[in-house]
């Protein structure tokens, strides 16, 4: 033969199907009946979920910036690590009475991961442009929020408690943000302002210190030392105008008597005691000179000059003296050279210059004896008087110069010192002016930021807006009891195809005509046909109504499965006539 003789054909897998049809019902019907009890024997989970709207914030954030710069989806993640605390999980717990079973025996760490387990979580996004950069992106705009449980009313229940958490503390979070914001800038700007407090006292007692050497003062003080500067050459210009004016009037002054002259009937001037005392003191020496000192003129002359010396008082007559004296060395020295030393001339000159050597003397001894009589000569007192008014303007123009002098100097160490002190200033200013222009923009930043509480506390800006709350759910989640018929349908099939390969491969009888040929490697003679028997006729009946009752078994609790843990066979009924666009009575 072509083929091999081991080959299995067609007949023969159609003939082992019916030779082991028995076996492969039980497999198919065993494993049915396992997957509707695996299909219907799993509890039921109901998820109750709620969708959170992040909406933007309602004022434009051109007038008020909110100081909350974090994005949406980061916010979110922090405020579920809040929710998720073990606190609030087993709250939740305790409240509901959730896995009662496991709170008898399990520690709380468990508790809290089941629940976390049966927590989900999840953003949704949409294709955005950002703002500040103008790129298209993904931006978080809502999220939702659900739980997993049993029960329908629990799984609603603690989505709602959940969906509280979550907006209560964003509410929480946003405004502590906003607070803390505030109160740091206002704990900022505190700060600023005693240094700005500090500052102007430092810079109060500066310029209290150094009132006339400030920068501000370098023009003025200039310019009152250049006034200073002309007024100082102004006095120099008196005081030499009143020196020589004094000078002047003592000149004038030493001409005029300080007695009036007197003048006889006849008209001679008649000569007051001083003038005599003079005019005999300057005759005695020529009368001493020419006729010794006993003749009889010179002792009428002394006697007088006595007389007049004690009316007098002894006033000095010491320069007129001089003055002589000065006349008779010029005459002396005239006479030596014209005549010689041995001349009686020279003799007389030298005798009579002796005696005025004397007279001066004397008269330089009375000198501080000053005359009783007071001057009564008019231009005498005038000229004395204007002496006296030149002398106190000059003490008053030299105290003024000493004064401009001193104040020069100061306004000079006052010029010296500016720089340095205006570098201190400016030291100063400095420190001053840049912590005020921080102060004004840190209350600016705080006015803002009160600005933005404002708008927390009253819910003005971006919030978490419950769009959809959780539901009462009515259908389970899982298990998928139709997923699992379907797939246990399947498997069962599967095993009994594969119960059917595994015994014909294990057993050894030899059926057939072929079976025997490939025993004996001979065709038998003969085949004779198998006989059935009455016992074997009974025996398949039996059978067949057990597979038929089996199976009827199987379609009812399919159908009552059905009916209680799908749909209702009323509504699915219903549902047909519908989708089969038949006429509903």
């Amino acid at each position: 033969m072509d083929r091999n003789e081991n080959e299995k054909t067609l007949a023969d897998y159609l003939g082992a199907l019916k030779r082991y049809r028995g076996r492969m019902g039980m497999v198919i019907v065993a494993m049915i009946v396992a997957s509707i009890g695996v299909a219907f024997g799993l509890p039921p989970v109901y998820r109750s979920s709620a969708t959170i709207l992040i909406e933007q914030q309602e004022i434009p954030t051109d007038l008020v910036r909110s100081t909350i710069t974090s994005f949406a989806d980061q916010r979110i993640q922090v405020i579920s690590q809040r929710v998720m605390t073990r606190a609030n999980l087993m709250d939740i717990i305790k409240k509901y009475n959730l896995y009662p079973d496991d709170q008898k025996t399990e520690p709380t760490e468990v508790l809290v991961e089941n629940m976390h387990k049966d927590i989900k979580m999840n953003t949704i996004s949409a294709d955005v442009v950002d703002p500040r950069s103008g790129r298209p992106t993904q931006a978080t705009i809502a999220f939702t929020v659900s739980y997993d449980s049993e029960s329908p009313g629990l799984a609603q229940k603690v989505a709602n408690e959940l969906v509280s958490l979550y907006l209560n503390e964003n509410l929480k979070s946003r405004t502590e943000a906003t607070e803390q914001t505030s109160d740091f800038l206002s704990d900022e700007a505190r700060k600023l302002s005693e240094l700005i407090t500090d500052s102007e006292k430092k810079l109060a007692e500066f310029k209290t210190a150094n009132a006339d050497e400030l920068p501000e003062l370098s023009g003025l003080n200039m310019q009152v030392l250049d006034r200073a500067e002309r007024d100082m050459l102004d006095v120099d210009r008196d005081m030499r105008s009143l020196r020589e004016r004094k000078a002047y009037l003592e000149a004038q002054i030493a001409q005029v008597s300080e007695t009036t002259s007197l003048y006889a009937k006849t008209g001679e001037r008649l000569l007051g005691p001083e003038d005599r005392l003079k005019q005999l003191q300057t005759s005695y020496v020529s009368l001493l000179s020419n006729y010794g000192a006993d003749h009889p003129d010179v002792v009428r002359a002394r006697k007088e000059i006595d007389a007049l010396k004690k009316e007098v008082g002894g006033v000095d007559t010491a320069d007129s003296l001089r003055d002589r004296r000065k006349i008779l060395e010029d005459d002396l020295e005239a006479a030596r050279k014209k005549y010689g030393a041995e001349h009686p001339d020279v003799k007389r000159l030298q005798r009579e210059l002796s005696v005025l050597d004397d007279n001066i003397a004397q008269a330089t001894i009375n000198k501080s004896v000053a005359s009783t009589e007071e001057p009564n000569n008019p231009a005498f007192i005038q000229l004395q008087s204007q002496i006296k008014s030149a002398e106190i303007e000059l003490a008053a123009l030299s105290a003024k110069k000493d004064a401009l002098s001193q104040k020069m100097q100061d306004y000079e160490g006052r010029l010296a010192r500016t720089p340095q002190v205006e570098r201190q200033f400016r030291a100063l200013t400095r420190d001053y002016e840049n912590a005020w222009g921080k102060y004004k923009e840190l209350k600016a930043k705080q006015m803002e930021a009160q600005l933005a509480q404002v708008m927390e506390t009253e819910r003005k800006g971006e919030r978490f807006t419950l769009i959809e709350p959780p539901e009462l759910p009515e259908k389970p989640l899982k298990p998928n009891r139709m997923a699992v018929l379907v797939l246990g349908v399947v498997f069962s099939f599967a095993g009994g195809v594969g119960t059917v390969a595994v015994s014909e491969t294990t057993d050894a009888t030899v059926r057939g005509v072929r079976g025997v040929s490939l025993l004996l490697n001979s065709p038998p003679l003969a085949a004779i046909p198998r006989i059935d028997t009455e016992a074997d006729r009974q025996r398949r009946r039996r059978r067949r109504i057990g597979f038929a009752v089996a199976i009827v078994a199987l379609i009812g609790m399919g159908v009552a499965a059905f009916h209680f843990f799908f749909m209702p066979l009323d509504v699915f009924w219903y549902a047909v006539q519908r989708r089969l666009g038949l006429q509903v009575i």
